[in-house]
């Protein structure tokens, strides 16, 4: 049997019909497709939204097992579906991973400033090189010696604040987590 294209609403019909009971055959039979496009459009729409509510997407996520069993350990303890918890997460989370002004000032600072030390030791790269082919003294001084070493504290106290940064988005994003879990009696999922 060649398969032909549901729609929208026929997925949402087939959906609610295989939930009251009616045989995956019926349907495949009365929307003339495969009992496999059934039971796959049934799979996809299970944890759509309930009849009345409008229609929305269904995200898809591949995790290991043992990340499964530990979200499923958390949500469980706050009487939990895995979609009530996703939910309420994308609601509270959002703004988590969006950068405010400052912080990206600052990324952009910490960035030029990198972009600068390594044009500074790329150039004293190439000088030693061309001394090197041309047969004459390395030109790495101990001035240029003192420069890298001033550059490589600018890379460190860099490599610092971008540390501190991310620790930082991973604290709200901790903090807005635990508010997930510990808001009770949200209706509106």
């Amino acid at each position: 049997m060649a398969d032909r294209r549901l729609t929208e609403a026929q997925r949402r019909e087939i959906a609610q019909d295989r939930a009251t009971g009616v045989p995956a055959q019926a349907l495949a039979v009365r929307f003339g497709v495969s009992r496999k496009t059934i039971e796959r459009t049934v799979a996809r729409h299970r944890g759509g939204p309930p009849v009345g509510r409008p229609p929305g997407r269904t995200l898809g996520v591949w995790v290991s097992d043992q990340d499964l069993r530990a979200f499923d350990a958390v949500i469980a303890r706050h009487g939990l579906s895995r979609s009530d918890a996703m939910k309420r997460m994308m609601r509270v989370v959002g703004d988590v991973f969006t950068d405010n002004d400052d912080r990206l000032e600052a990324v952009q600072a910490l960035s030029a400033a990198i972009n600068r030390i390594g044009n500074n030791v790329n150039q004293i790269a190439r000088a030693c090189n061309e001394a090197r082919r041309q047969g004459q003294p390395l030109p790495y001084t101990t001035q240029a010696h003192a420069e890298v070493q001033e550059a490589l504290k600018v890379v460190f106290a860099a490599a610092d604040q971008m540390q501190q940064l991310a620790q930082g988005r991973r604290a709200r994003l901790s903090l807005a987590t635990q508010a997930v879990f510990q808001r009770e009696g949200e209706d509106d999922l």
